[in-house]
């Protein structure tokens, strides 16, 4: 908020040393993300499933490309919901 009264961007970009992914959702269940990416799959989307334990639980996140910065994970993320109605979040690697 000081930013803005100063007359400066609000809002600075978010950085990332490994870079930006979309991740569509995250599942306990192996099946149940395998399941949304195969849906993208066919509908021309390249997807991965990666799993990783966070806070003691195991998640199958559904996640889709990789991009060195944060202007380009934006970009891609707003044409993926227009096209697919999916939410899809940026995340850092």
């Amino acid at each position: 908020m000081l930013a803005a009264v100063k007359g400066e961007a609000a809002a600075a970009t978010p950085k990332s040393k490994k870079g930006w992914t979309l991740q569509m959702k995250a599942f306990s269940a192996a099946e149940d993300a395998d399941k949304l990416a195969d849906k993208l799959r066919r509908n021309g989307h390249e997807v991965r499933v990666e799993a990783g334990e966070a806070n003691g639980r195991m998640w199958h996140r559904v996640r889709m490309g990789h991009f060195d910065n944060w202007d380009a994970a934006l970009a891609a993320k707003q044409a993926f919901e227009k096209n697919e109605s999916v939410i899809a979040y940026v995340v850092s690697l």
